[in-house]
């Protein structure tokens, strides 16, 4: 018997339930259904960048209107996410004596070089990334 009932789960740090994701649920079903065993799912990655991790829920081998008697299996995968092409970086944050540096800049508290000195440092530390 290949039919099997399951479920693509996202879960938090703690791997705790109820899951913060179903994407049965999401599609209105208690499970997903694969009459073979094999199946390919479409979905968003809803997940912010960092690790996500995603569980495989096998509910157990058995046709949709059936009840599956065999014990529960999960396979966890945990998956880097990246933030989108062109966002800007979360990870980082710009401190904050290179804020009040760039308002002192604007008004004219301080000089050219002592904000390009500021600039330099950011590059510097990987924090803010110039394209050639």
């Amino acid at each position: 018997m290949n039919q099997v009932q399951y479920d693509l789960l996202v879960v938090d740090d703690k791997f705790t339930l109820p899951a913060t994701r179903s994407i049965a649920n999401e599609q209105g079903h208690d499970y997903i259904y694969s009459p073979s065993g094999l199946s390919t799912i479409d979905m968003m990655v809803k997940e912010p960048p960092g690790t996500a991790h995603y569980v495989i829920y096998v509910y157990g081998l058995a046709p949709p209107e059936i009840v599956p008697t065999n014990p529960l299996d999960y396979l966890v995968i945990d998956l880097p996410i990246a933030a989108k092409s062109g966002s800007p970086d979360t990870s980082q944050k710009i401190p904050s004596w290179i804020k009040n540096n760039a308002g002192w800049w604007a008004d004219g508290s301080i000089d050219d070089n002592s904000f390009v000195q500021g600039i330099q440092f950011l590059i510097k530390e990987g924090i803010m990334k110039i394209s050639s």
